[in-house]
């Protein structure tokens, strides 16, 4: 099973983050899981490994003045947990229901944790399905794949970093976590430059996310793709990639912020296959 985990939090006073939230919140997340399951949070944190999770930046209102993030107590927050397999999204729930975690300390912040949104009617962006669900549901005729990259995304390339939607680094980034996730749903092989293009874009822009020794460039944006094939198990493979993008992330340093991506539909609500959220998820 896959899960988004949505975290509600809040303020009793007016605080002040440096711009390295996303850090910061990766560094308050495997520091919980620690205390409570030392051996889950070394797997979570395996170097070079493909990561089973993703996590949002702090999302709300936020005033960006002299390097630092000022965050107001009358304004919400929440972050966004994303987990690719049962085991991994049991032992997170138990640390924060079981555990009773009331206040969560991000940087020198401390949040009240005002609830945690496992379903979709506690909070639009709470979901869950599995990757057999989204192979089934995945549609072998829809050549127009619609992506929002809603945080700044990356790929790394020897040891250049590359900010630009080719085809090939987004569905390859998907791909490879989905043969680690569901191995019993294969896609077909693909050469993802020759049978996709990208057909339009929309506001798509570069940003800059500031980490706790280093900065990286991202791009935001929607792409849209067209799949140059008419084989069905091609186009099934790739439409299931496009709706896993909600819960797998795409790039780079996914566990900081990095690469929330949601496929949109075609002049219609945005479109996940189970439990779905009605809204593009924010920026990080």
């Amino acid at each position: 099973m896959m899960y988004s985990l949505v975290i509600r939090l809040g303020l009793e006073e007016d605080s002040v983050l440096p711009p390295y939230q996303g850090y910061l919140v990766y560094s308050m997340f495997l520091s919980l899981v620690r205390k409570h399951h030392a051996d889950l949070a070394v797997s979570l944190h395996t170097p070079d490994a493909v990561k089973l999770f993703s996590l949002s930046q702090i999302i709300g209102p936020m005033r960006y003045h002299d390097g630092m993030l000022y965050l107001r107590a009358d304004d919400s927050y929440y972050i966004r947990i994303s987990i690719l397999d049962s085991q991994s999204f049991a032992g997170v729930l138990d640390v924060f229901l079981r555990h009773g975690i009331e206040r969560v300390r991000i940087g020198d912040v401390y949040f009240t944790v005002q609830e945690i949104c496992t379903q979709p009617l506690a909070h639009q962006y709470a979901a869950y399905t599995s990757g057999e669900e989204i192979w089934s549901a995945a549609s072998s005729a829809d050549t127009a794949l619609a992506l929002k990259f809603m945080s700044p995304t990356a790929f790394k390339s020897g040891r250049e970093s590359v900010v630009l939607p080719y085809p090939g680094l987004v569905f390859g980034s998907l791909a490879k976590k989905w043969q680690r996730c569901v191995p019993a749903c294969p896609l077909a092989h693909l050469d993802y430059t020759r049978v996709l293009r990208i057909a339009r874009y929309d506001a798509l822009a570069t940003s800059m996310l500031t980490f706790k020794k280093a900065k990286q460039i991202g791009f935001t944006g929607t792409v849209w793709y067209e799949v140059r094939d008419t084989d069905e198990r091609t186009i099934k493979s790739l439409n299931a990639l496009s709706d896993f993008a909600f819960y797998a992330g795409v790039g780079i340093k996914t566990a900081m912020g990095m690469g929330q991506t949601i496929r949109l539909g075609s002049g219609h609500a945005d479109k996940s296959v189970h439990n779905r959220p009605r809204r593009c998820l924010p920026g990080g």
